[in-house]
Parts: C-alpha cells; structure tokens; sequence
C-alpha cells in the first residue's frame, strides 16, 4: 500500500490486488484496517504509538452447524447471539452463517504464555478452550468439541494507546 496526498486535497493510492498494481484517485481514506494498519503506518510512524498487550489471549473457532446437527439449545436458532462468562474467562457466540457459529474465547494469560500456546497450533488452542469450559452449560463445550481443529486459531490480545490529535493534523485527507 502506498499513499501519496496530492494538491487538489484528494489521495492517491497505490495496492496490489491478485498480483496486479491497481492505482486509484480517491477523497478520503479511512484506515480501519487493524492494530497493524498499513494506513496508519503510512499517515504516522510506528513508534509514535506501540502496541500494548492487554493482558489476555483471545481463541477464535467457526464450528458446522452439521457436527451439532444432533445438539437441542434454544440457543442455536441461527439468530441468537449469547455470551457467558466466569468473572475471568469470557466466551461468545453468534451464527457466522446459516451453516455455522463463531466462537470467541478470551481469557487473562501472560504475554509469554500465550504467545506459546498461539504457536503451539490449533489443537494445542482447541485442548486448552475444551478443559476451561468442559463443566460449562450446554451448549459450549459441545461446540467446542464439534469445532474441527482447523478451524480454530488464537492469538495475544494488543491495542494501541489513543493518538494525540496533533499527529492526526498533518496527514491530508486520510484519517483513522
């Protein structure tokens, strides 16, 4: 991704799509592209604001609704969406679409510990989400044990701390 601000206010900008070098004149660009934005990286440096670890790790899975074809919750309608949690440990669910639910489980680890338990793989992340929520009420632990291992990913959880206003001034007509 490349920006270039031009005199008449608007942006040029410059990205790849499917190996081809697309370039487009726009208005406005708005960088809602993640804590490692390429937008941001463009418009500020890095360094002016450093990812932050927040303290937990977040683990993420799509389940079938075919391997939970058997499972009776008024909870798996295909529209609600529910969330329980321990005090501790958080997990949410919703309909991702109409042949299967989203998972997110999220939990306090050190950086360290879940920067292993993110490499150590997909099974890895699946055994540590089944043994914490084993004794939760149905329907969790089912739809975890159903989520095919290949399906789950997990990560350390970062933020960025709030940007000053005055490195948001300079950037022309590109805002985050």
């Amino acid at each position: 991704l490349e920006l270039k601000n031009l005199s008449d206010k608007s942006v040029e900008i410059k990205f790849k799509v499917n190996n081809e070098i697309k370039i487009e004149k726009v208005d406005l660009v708005v960088g809602a592209d993640g804590i490692r934005s390429a937008v941001r990286n463009f418009a500020i440096e890095e360094k002016t604001s450093r990812l932050q670890y927040l303290d937990c790790i977040v683990i993420l899975g799509i389940c079938p609704i075919e391997n939970i074809k058997n499972l009776k919750s008024d909870l798996l309608d295909s529209e609600t969406v529910f969330q329980s949690a321990n005090g501790v440990e958080r997990m949410y669910m919703m309909p991702f679409s109409s042949e299967e639910i989203m998972w997110q489980f999220s939990y306090p680890k050190s950086e360290d510990l879940a920067i292993k338990l993110s490499s150590e793989g997909s099974k890895a992340l699946k055994n540590d989400v089944f043994e914490r929520t084993k004794n939760w009420h149905s329907p969790i632990p089912e739809i975890i044990s159903a989520t095919p291992s290949e399906n789950i990913s997990g990560y350390p959880v970062y933020d960025r701390e709030i940007l000053d206003q005055d490195l948001l001034n300079n950037i022309g007509s590109v805002t985050l």
